[in-house]
């Protein structure tokens, strides 16, 4: 009864031997497949580590680029104000020295009216040719005044205002004075 086990046993013993070959050779294709899913997931590790290295340095650049930027606008807008100020504190004396001026040549002129109605009362009271010839001289005196005085006027409303150039960006390049 051995034998014919053992004669068994050796008729099984291929087929054996195929399903130990077959189960190796699966084992084989699954170490394999375990080894190229392991590499796989190794190197989309690898890529998502470098993708968030990547990101974490373009975040940083992009937040230094945009301190620098903001930076540079709040310099910009503190010289646009500075300018604008100064532009202001200019056209106020201009101002100032206008009315200045206008306020003279308005003293002047009252001044000028009270000599000419002086004049015209010693002309109507006049009694000698002396009179007549002295009254004509201050007569002259006088409108040669208002004329100054007329064409200082002139020239102060047409006078042209210096306008400071720009760099395009509300900044005077050079000192004003």
């Amino acid at each position: 009864q051995l034998r014919e086990r053992a004669a068994a046993a050796e008729g099984q013993l291929p087929k054996l031997r195929r399903d130990l070959e077959q189960a190796r050779d699966e084992l084989a294709t699954q170490q394999a497949t375990a080894a190229d899913l392991a590499s796989k997931l190794g190197e989309s590790e690898y890529r998502e580590q470098s993708s968030a290295q990547q990101t974490a340095a373009a975040y940083q650049s992009y937040q230094q680029q945009a301190t620098a930027a903001a930076a540079a606008a709040a310099a910009e807008l503190t010289a646009a104000k500075e300018y604008a100020e100064s532009d202001a504190a200019q056209w106020r004396r201009t101002a100032e020295q206008a009315r200045s001026r206008v306020g003279s040549a308005a003293t002047q002129l009252s001044s000028l009216r009270q000599s000419v109605e002086t004049m015209l009362q010693r002309l109507a009271s006049a009694t000698e040719l002396s009179e007549l010839s002295d009254l004509s001289r201050l007569l002259f005196e006088v409108k040669a005044r208002l004329l100054s005085v007329g064409e200082a006027l002139q020239a102060q409303a047409t006078r042209p205002r210096e306008i400071p150039p720009h760099d395009g960006r509300g900044r005077s390049p050079a000192p004003r004075g």
